[in-house]
């Protein structure tokens, strides 16, 4: 970040906390905000109050984009690149040196429009005002790349205003300045010198086993990140703090994850999750695999000899190998809805000497897809390699459907805790298994 004309050293960098608190604390439960924006109160983290900041939390100002109800997902920058086109129009501002307090960036599955009088009160009006709305459109990408269409910072200065700037596409604006006793918040310690970037925060919110998880059940999401000295338990008010925190859609039923993450290095301190229940005001959450999804028990065979087909093409097996079939018990998935692995003790792929494969057949014995791994990590990385006439992604799995697995090798693999994995792609996540005997 980009240091500003003035304010007061960063103090030293504290010792870390490398405990994360458990699930299933929620992150901020949302208590009926719009449905546009994760962010209806952070809860267990007490944060500075700003005026803007309050506002923010509220739910009232879901993200920032300047002008027009725009889609593109152009202008996309960390907080650092735009915190130093800020600091350079704040510099040219009447009121000059000010002092970088606060930052925020934040993307959403939808558009959002809000006017920029909400950023205040009647007590404490904006001043020099430039633009009346701010808008940011919706975004679709990776919500763990620290990245957002708009920046919002906030100033103050040693004469006791406020400032107000937003950035976008490498430009700055004043949204507004506040002025006056009550309209500048005070006991706010200034972000300056050498800060990790929104980017390098947000990856290592997501590499926690609660990021993880999140990230492993949410297909799109809401993201909001926030950088300032925070009052997180005894940590003190001088240590600047990212706060982090994703969130499916707004709501009760939204799974949602925060994580606290030191400026100075990038260390996480503190992560939650919270599990919602996936629902139609939720579509952006994706069910369990297993919900959707159930094998049958496995049962080891050599392949039939004089079968004399390619492996995966008909049949489902060659001649001799060693394979599996596994009856499908129930199923409400596609095709392209789940791929399937074979897992050794560890959970690591099987590794195939020969060359291994998986098939579908239906009531009848005819194939309707198969997949040839060949020799090496026996998984799928894809969607089905080949489809009989008629049969596509989109075609049912259905309970009258086998699945074959031909292991590639002629020699039994019984005893070796293998396991047959279901992986939710598409429509769904997690795994789920059969044990192969």
């Amino acid at each position: 970040m980009t240091t500003p004309p003035s304010g007061s050293p960063v103090s030293p960098t504290p010792t870390p906390s490398t405990t994360e608190a458990p699930a299933p604390t929620p992150v901020h439960p949302e208590p009926g905000g719009s449905s546009k924006t994760m962010l209806g109160g952070i809860g267990v983290v007490v944060v500075i109050i700003l005026v803007v900041v309050a506002l923010l939390l509220a739910g009232l100002i879901p993200g920032f984009h300047l002008g027009g109800s725009s889609t593109s997902s152009s202008g996309l920058t960390t907080e650092q690149s735009a915190s130093s086109t800020a600091t350079s129009f704040a510099n040219g501002i009447t009121g000059a040196p000010w002092s970088l307090k606060f930052a925020s960036g934040m993307d959403s599955t939808t558009g959002w429009t809000n006017n920029v009088s909400t950023y205040s009160n009647s007590s404490c009006p904006l001043h020099g005002s430039t633009i009346s709305k701010v808008n940011y459109p919706s975004y679709t990408g990776s919500y763990s790349t620290g990245l957002a269409h708009v920046w919002l910072f906030v100033f103050t200065s040693t004469g006791g205003a406020q400032l107000i700037l937003v950035v976008q596409n490498g430009s700055a604006v004043e949204a507004g300045q506040t002025i006056g006793p009550g309209c500048v918040p005070g006991g706010l310690a200034t972000l300056t010198g050498s800060l990790v970037d929104s980017s390098a925060a947000a990856q290592a919110a997501v590499a926690t086993p609660n990021g993880s998880k999140y990230v492993s059940e949410v297909a799109e999401s809401n993201a909001s990140y926030f950088l300032e000295h925070a009052l997180i338990g005894t940590l003190a008010s001088t240590v600047p703090v990212w706060l982090i925190y994703f969130n499916g859609c707004s709501g009760r039923n939204s799974s949602s994850y925060g994580a606290e993450v030191y400026a100075t290095n990038g260390t996480v301190l503190s992560s939650r999750y919270f599990a919602g229940a996936p629902s139609s005001s939720c579509g952006k959450l994706l069910p369990p695999i297993g919900s959707a999804l159930a094998l049958g028990n496995a049962h080891g065979m050599s392949c039939p000899t004089g079968s004399g087909v390619l492996p995966g093409d008909t049949g489902g097996c060659t001649a001799g190998d060693w394979s599996y079939t596994v009856t499908v018990e129930s199923s409400t998935v596609a095709l392209d809805d789940f791929e399937l692995k074979v897992a050794g003790p560890t959970g690591a792929a099987f590794t195939a000497t020969g060359s291994a494969s998986f098939t579908v057949l239906n009531v009848t014995g005819d194939v309707i897809a198969s997949y040839v791994v060949g020799a090496g990590s026996f998984s799928m990385t894809s969607t089905w390699h080949t489809y009989s006439t008629g049969e596509s992604d989109a075609s049912p799995l259905t309970a009258t459907d086998t699945v074959i697995v031909d292991m590639g090798q002629t020699s039994p693999t019984t005893g070796q805790n293998l396991a047959l994995v279901e992986i939710g792609v598409t429509a769904y996540s997690g795994t789920a298994s059969v044990g192969i005997p």
